[in-house]
């Protein structure tokens, strides 16, 4: 597969939020966050989002007492969210930046990493530094909390979202990892029912 080597520059991203090309966008917070916080208590916890966009989930967090840190290097959505959070008075602190140099000033900063089309998000290739940023990033036995989407993706071309391999992702961070649930179906929207696994774990080490 020939990967689309735009998609590792700003300028990319930021370029398909100006042209309303954001089709990842669900213009409200992932359900399946929704329903997890009706079960866990997030308050005080810091939370570091990897690939905010407009950050819809940041603020679902903050309303539950979390510390949030949101993180895109595409000036649109970072403004966006800076706008969004102060009209509803919320706190979120916003990282307009690559988020593989968050590595020096957050080492085993946050207590908790939420995923969502981040992972699927950034060139294949650099799926295991990924991994290794998020166990960089939190503090000991702090927890990564993902939402794997597309998991029914084939490997077809050079453009975001890429597909998803349950199994290798899986095998890739129980390496440094320990896989506390699996959830098949978790709560989705109709059209991504399916194709996207709930899996929480825990920082080892």
């Amino acid at each position: 597969m020939i990967i689309n080597k735009n998609i590792s520059h700003p300028n990319y991203w930021n370029n398909l939020y100006l042209n309303k090309e954001s089709a990842w966008d669900l213009k409200m917070s992932t359900l399946t966050l929704i329903y997890w916080l009706k079960k866990n208590n997030v308050n005080d916890e810091k939370i570091c989002i990897p690939g905010c966009g407009y950050g819809y989930d940041a603020i679902e967090l903050a309303s539950k007492g979390a510390m949030v840190w949101g993180v895109d290097f595409a000036n649109e959505p970072i403004n966006f969210l800076k706008e969004k959070s102060k009209k509803l008075n919320i706190n979120i602190n916003t990282i307009c930046d690559d988020i593989f140099n968050l590595t020096g000033e957050y080492s085993s900063f946050f207590s908790m990493v939420w995923e969502y089309t981040c992972y699927c998000a950034i060139n294949p290739e650099r799926r295991k530094e990924y991994r290794d940023l998020v166990y960089q990033i939190l503090s000991k036995s702090g927890k990564l909390i993902c939402l794997f989407y597309p998991i029914l993706k084939q490997k077809k071309n050079g453009d975001p979202p890429f597909a998803v391999n349950l199994e290798f992702t899986l095998e890739l961070f129980n390496e440094k990892f320990n896989i506390i649930e699996i959830n098949t179906k978790p709560k989705s929207i109709f059209s991504r029912y399916g194709n996207e696994v709930f899996v929480s774990m825990v920082k080892r080490g």
